[in-house]
């Protein structure tokens, strides 16, 4: 489930959202994805083979808000890469040839813009303020906060029209009915922490954001 127009107007200023908290989404959770589940591990991970400072599991380690492109959807040019040395990325290859769908992959979905920005990683920069979490930790789902987000964007005007979230599938069968679609796609899907996009990127690159979070529910810009 998503969000498709092309007349969103821009709400970021780089890595967070230009209105503040306000710019979120509400807060969702996914309590089944390795982002969420495995919170130190993706902290040490990126401490430990993207900013090689050596950090483990049981050192203190200081919270971040990470930006990335969902699936890892992105371009990046031969200089950008050539950033790092060849021991860098045998160092990461290594970490991820263990099993055919492994946890440091989803670790490193958020981690491509400081993998290949070494001058510019986002550890560096200022914590995004968020909106007050709810009681009791009740956010909302995936879907839930989708469909919130929609109702959001169109009440303030952001975008020209109404447009409503919808799933992947429509786009790829148009003629397939509201009832059909419902009946076959009852259940969900693994899903991604949340995005935006930011404003500064490389001249050869389209990184997209998101709050890599992992203790808390997420949110979406």
């Amino acid at each position: 489930l998503g969000m498709l127009t092309d007349s969103l107007r821009s709400v970021s200023n780089a890595l967070c959202p230009a209105g503040g908290p306000d710019g979120w989404s509400a807060w969702w959770v996914d309590e089944g994805h390795p982002h969420r589940k495995a919170g130190q591990k993706m902290l040490a991970f990126y401490n430990r083979y993207v900013l090689q400072n050596d950090a483990t599991t049981g050192t203190a380690l200081a919270p971040v808000t990470l930006a990335f492109v969902q699936g890892a959807r992105f371009a990046v040019s031969r200089e950008r890469i050539l950033k790092r040395p060849r021991a860098y990325y045998e160092a990461l290859l290594e970490r991820v040839s263990h099993s055919r769908n492994p946890l440091e992959g989803f670790f490193l979905e958020a981690m491509w813009h400081d993998v290949f920005h070494p001058e510019r990683v986002q550890a560096a920069a200022p914590l995004c303020e968020y909106m007050p979490l709810p009681k009791s930790l009740a956010a909302m789902s995936h879907s839930e906060m989708f469909e919130d987000s929609a109702q959001r964007l169109t009440a303030k005007n952001m975008v020209s029209g109404h447009f409503d979230p919808r799933q992947l599938s429509d786009a790829y069968n148009p003629g397939v009915t509201e009832e059909t679609t419902e009946e076959t796609t009852a259940a969900p899907s693994e899903t991604e922490v949340t995005t935006h996009a930011p404003s500064e990127t490389d001249e050869s690159t389209t990184d997209a954001s998101s709050e890599a979070t992992t203790e808390e529910p997420e949110t979406t810009q």
